[in-house]
């Protein structure tokens, strides 16, 4: 077929066939891009910001547990120190006087 044989409607016929075909194609590419791609950035952000939080809360949960096991295990088995009796609640001092498990002030503390 040669392009002098062609009737206008003919040429017609395939330039609309042509605006179709782009048409269809920029609505493909524009919801490709608004819907999936935008989605796709959308949970990549996300995931950033939870692994920001995670990371600014992470060292400061680890030592705060780390203090806690220390604890507990100094309660358990390390100390000597009457400091679960129930008088200590009734007392107040206001200074430490000596460092020693002795002191009120310092069985105090370590309740």
């Amino acid at each position: 077929m040669n392009f002098h044989q062609l009737q206008w409607h003919d040429v017609l016929g395939l330039s609309v066939l042509a605006a179709i075909v782009t048409t269809l194609g920029s609505l493909a590419a524009t919801i490709l891009k608004e819907f999936f791609f935008a989605r796709s950035v959308e949970r990549w952000k996300s995931r950033q910001q939870l692994r920001g939080v995670y990371l600014k809360l992470r060292d400061p949960l680890l030592l705060a547990t780390i203090d806690m096991v220390h604890r507990f295990i100094e309660i358990a088995f390390e100390t000597q120190v009457g400091f679960l009796d129930s008088s200590l609640l009734k007392c107040n001092p206001e200074k430490m006087s000596i460092n020693s498990h002795h002191d009120l002030y310092y069985r105090r503390y370590k309740r």
